[in-house]
């Protein structure tokens, strides 16, 4: 992995020193949809520690002759169901799709219900959030975004 890698976990972490996350909850389910997500995950968290942020659980890793059969990010958003291997009703999970260019962000409600939240959707929360970071730098109004 390359310095510059390392160089935006330093910053990204330096950012975060003295913030406080209000009901955080660090268990994250990461299903891999039996492609290549797992291994490059898997590596990544061999060279960047990133547990005091975050506790993955892989999910769909090890069976390639399963590639995307009820699992993945397609899966989960097209059909609006769980994947297989999943039974994880109170956590937050990502999936992966089988060549991991894809992912989508999923959870079950306090009622119960099934709640994805596909790119354009997570687009929409980051582009809040750095809204606000600019509201607290008084740059709001000299930056703007456009979701294509």
């Amino acid at each position: 992995m390359g310095e510059n890698f390392k160089e935006h976990m330093e910053r990204l972490e330096g950012f975060h020193n003295g913030r406080v996350l209000k009901n955080f909850n660090s268990k994250i389910v990461l299903d891999c949809a039996n492609g290549v997500g797992a291994t490059t995950m898997r590596e990544i968290l061999k060279r960047v520690d990133f547990t005091k942020y975050i506790q993955l659980e892989f999910i769909n890793e090890a069976e390639p002759e399963f590639l995307n059969a009820q699992c993945g990010a397609e899966y989960v958003q097209k059909d609006q169901l769980v994947p297989r291997s999943w039974n994880h009703p109170d956590q937050k999970c990502v999936a992966f799709d089988g060549d991991a260019d894809r992912q989508v962000y999923y959870y079950q409600d306090a009622q119960g219900a099934f709640r994805c939240l596909d790119g354009d959707k997570q687009f929409a929360l980051i582009m809040k959030y750095v809204s606000g970071l600019l509201a607290e730098l008084n740059l709001k109004d000299s930056v703007s975004s456009v979701l294509v």
